[in-house]
Parts: C-alpha cells; structure tokens; sequence
C-alpha cells in the first residue's frame, strides 16, 4: 500500500473509539484471510500480542482493560526490538588471560 493511502486511512480512524477500532480490525483481518497474496511478517512477539488480544476480546473484558494491556506489550515490543537491534551490533571480544 503506498504512503499517502495508508496515511489518509490512518488519518481517518484516529478519530474513531476502540470499539469502532475493533470492529474494523475484525474486517481487515478477516479481508486479509481472503485477499491477502502473501503473510504478513511477523515475530514470536507479534504472534503472542495478537493471541493474547483476541483472548481477552473473547472473554469479552472491558475495552479500557484490552487497551492497557495492549499498550504495555507494544512498548514491550519497542523494548524487544530495541535490544535486539543493539545485541547484534556488539561482537564478541575475546580477553585474553590476566596470567598470559
């Protein structure tokens, strides 16, 4: 999808509450079941944030309480990707012997 579409969709639905928001996350998900040529790409970290989200929709806890907790796993997420990011650009020194 290029910029500017996905900028006026964008655009479109920060004005919306998160039970609208929900609702249309269900027909996106579910047109991407249908029409979508590829997978979308996505981590272990993505895979668990969806399960647990569509977890606590079924169980049909309040909105605030989805939100919160939806919240505190994409900073988690920053945080992963974060260290991820600075793990592989250290390479391993190997010290040699106090002794030697």
């Amino acid at each position: 999808m290029n910029d500017l579409l996905t900028q006026r969709i964008m655009r479109n639905l920060e004005n919306l509450d998160d039970e609208r928001g929900y609702r249309i996350l269900d027909f996106i998900e579910f047109l991407n079941s249908k029409y979508a040529d590829r997978s979308n790409p996505s981590g272990l970290f993505a895979k668990i944030t969806d399960t647990v989200e569509d977890t606590m929709r079924a169980g049909k806890l309040p909105l605030q309480a989805i939100s919160g907790t939806m919240g505190l796993m994409d900073s988690a997420g920053k945080v992963d990707r974060k260290s991820t990011r600075l793990n592989s650009s250290h390479t391993d020194i190997s010290r040699m012997p106090s002794s030697a």
